[in-house]
């Protein structure tokens, strides 16, 4: 199963995932979908709140207006400009102060839930497809404060963002390679500059000894 981290900031909460590769047989085509793609790879969407009861079953037919609280985002890692990459990052964050916490779970094509092949919303996988690196993520927002959402009340919604990004060496994500480059740049220039200042202050410290060697001397 695939590893899930989650952590909590003073502005923003995270939850993400890292995914590898692997492909299956068959795609699944959705209405409305979300796709993440390498000219796409974040959005932002808005979901309501789930008492919690979603994490039981869920919905066991995909129907956008029923599903409220459930989000399926397609995962396009088939493009060209990515196939160098074998592992991915996917992350939602979200505002800090917002009652909300958020599950995720990765299928590819054959691991779909069953009834999603009875779904209007989708077409079932077709026998002799290609194989695909396509993955689709299963996003619920779930209601954080322990009092279950009342039936008559207007659900509260969270927005939300959603990022795909690839692993650089299988460990970094690509947007922090600027960042990494950058902190490498200053480290190297660092050992070069800091010695250099050691030995002058080195120097600055012995003529500081003599000096009040001297000063009692006399």
């Amino acid at each position: 199963m695939l590893k899930r981290f989650a952590i909590q900031l003073a502005a923003v909460s995270f939850l993400w995932m890292h995914l590898s590769d692997i492909g299956g047989p068959t795609s699944i085509e959705f209405q409305d979908r979300t796709v993440l793609r390498p000219d796409k790879r974040e959005v932002q969407r808005s979901l309501e709140l789930s008492n919690g009861s979603i994490l039981d079953g869920g919905c066991q037919k995909w129907e956008p207006t029923q599903c409220s609280s459930e989000l399926w985002v397609v995962l396009d890692l088939d493009d060209p400009s990515w196939r160098s990459y074998s592992k991915f990052t996917l992350r939602v964050s979200w505002p800090a102060y917002s009652p909300a916490s958020f599950t995720m779970n990765i299928y590819s094509p054959d691991s779909m839930p069953t009834w999603f092949a009875e779904s209007p919303s989708s077409a079932g996988a077709s026998p002799g497809g290609k194989m695909t690196r396509r993955k689709y993520a299963h996003i619920t927002a779930v209601e954080e404060t322990g009092i279950p959402l009342s039936g008559t009340l207007i659900a509260e919604r969270v927005d939300f963002r959603i990022i795909l990004e690839p692993l650089v060496l299988g460990v970094l994500p690509a947007s922090l390679q600027s960042t990494v480059a950058t902190i490498a740049l200053f480290g190297f220039l660092a050992s070069l500059v800091v010695p250099r200042i050691n030995r002058y202050l080195e120097k600055l410290a012995v003529i500081a000894r003599e000096e009040i060697r001297r000063t009692k001397e006399e």
